[in-house]
């Protein structure tokens, strides 16, 4: 499991994890960790660490909607 989503519940680190996927165009084994920083109100700033670069992206996370766009 990906250190930096563990704090969140089974279903959260899914949809979080599919988002990411879907937004970077990477598959999850090259995924190494990520990194979640919360800035107020929901949003956060993620770094997703890959074997051969780190990806910056801001979002929304919420428990109905999840929002990841590159930085």
């Amino acid at each position: 499991m990906l250190a930096g989503i563990r704090k969140y519940n089974r279903q959260m680190r899914s949809d979080l994890l599919k988002e990411v996927i879907a937004v970077i165009g990477v598959e999850e084994p090259w995924i190494t960790d990520v990194e979640v920083r919360h800035t107020g109100k929901g949003f956060i700033n993620m770094t997703v660490f890959t074997e051969h670069k780190d990806i910056e992206l801001v979002g929304f996370i919420h428990p109905d909607e999840i929002m990841l766009l590159p930085a």
